[in-house]
């Protein structure tokens, strides 16, 4: 479909951006014509579908969810599973695909020359092998790992906020220095009575809180760079510490994070430092 085709409203088209490491979506929505949508019924997906990409970023799933949509369109790059509900629970078949096992059952029929991909989509489909445990170990099964996605979309959801809270108290604080032009101002006090002291009362002529100071990083920081781990070993150690590498970057901090002696020596920097 071209982007002509999209309308503002209508049925949702589900692309390999909206599809997430969980249930839940991700990415921007567009929409095509409920007549459009009506002649093309092939490539509707209804509650309880799976959809995986056949080129692309191969061995992700999405289920399509029981909302108030009631329906989606799959693009041109996705397939699409309609499950016999009497010897398949679909959740269950989603988190199984998910799994490292059911990937790799994806990914045998993928070929990742030039952009990866299965090159006959619906007779590699067929083809997919997945257990099939009673009816009632499989709900049960779904169930509790529905019950932990839903656990760390929350707590994704929740570290969000907390991420959108933090990067705002540090705009008033640092960037438009808020407290400041309250105090300047003769607003009342909007932070906690340990807090309020700490701001000053005036701007200077630079325009920062009076009495503060900007200065370059590399006068108020010691820099680190490229220290090799093997120098200061510190697994088994109790008061080791965690080394951050890009992955912790990526992933925060694990059980498999290498550790360091605490003969590294630390330092801390802040650019804009109070007296």
């Amino acid at each position: 479909m071209k982007a002509d085709t999209y309308t503002e409203v209508g049925v949702p088209v589900v692309r390999g951006t909206n599809i997430s490491d969980t249930r839940a979506w991700k990415g921007d929505w567009v929409y095509i014509p409920e007549d459009l949508a009506d002649r093309m019924k092939r490539c509707l997906v209804f509650a309880g579908d799976l959809v995986l990409p056949h080129r692309g970023s191969i061995g992700e799933v999405a289920i399509i969810p029981d909302d108030e949509q009631g329906r989606y369109f799959i693009s041109s790059s996705l397939m699409k599973i309609t499950l016999d509900r009497g010897k398949i629970e679909p959740l269950f078949c989603y988190y199984f695909l998910r799994s490292a096992e059911g990937r790799s059952e994806i990914l045998r029929f993928s070929s990742s020359v030039g952009t990866p991909g299965i090159g006959q989509p619906l007779t590699s489909l067929r083809q997919f092998k997945i257990p099939v445990p009673p009816l009632p170990e499989q709900r049960a099964i779904a169930a509790t790992l529905e019950a932990l996605d839903d656990k760390i979309e929350l707590n994704r959801k929740m570290n969000a906020t907390l991420e959108a809270m933090a990067r705002a108290l540090f705009r008033d604080w640092f960037v438009d220095f808020g407290p400041t032009r309250a105090k300047a101002e003769g607003r009342a006090p909007y932070l906690s009575p340990d807090l309020w002291p700490l701001f000053p009362a005036r701007l200077d002529p630079e325009g920062k809180p009076e009495g503060w100071a900007e200065k370059p990083l590399d006068e108020i920081a010691d820099f680190l760079n490229g220290l090799a781990l093997q120098k200061f070993p510190g697994e088994g150690q109790p008061d080791s510490l965690p080394v951050i590498k890009i992955a912790e970057l990526r992933n925060g901090i694990t059980a498999n994070s290498n550790r360091a002696s605490r003969k590294v020596p630390l330092r801390n920097a802040r650019k804009l430092v109070m007296p």
